[in-house]
């Protein structure tokens, strides 16, 4: 019963995102940091011709990373 409703769940959410495939390589490589009560997305600078996930972003320039925010944890 456990694995059907782990199935069931996951059905539900790809049948609510149609694209949450095209995100397969984020979901499995995707890094993620707590900072002042906001969770981040960590991103490394991208090369000249290669693409960026996301729009909207904070540089670390310290660390030369690139953060995405995804949620404001309560």
């Amino acid at each position: 019963m456990s694995a059907y409703v782990d199935y069931q769940r996951i059905e539900d959410f790809v049948s609510a995102y149609k694209n949450a495939t095209d995100y397969v390589a984020l979901i499995r490589e995707g890094e993620t940091e707590m900072s002042g009560g906001i969770k981040y997305l960590i991103l490394s600078p991208s090369k000249r011709g290669k693409y960026v996930f996301g729009k909207s972003y904070k540089f670390d320039s310290r660390r030369k990373l690139v953060k995405v925010p995804l949620q404001r944890k309560n």
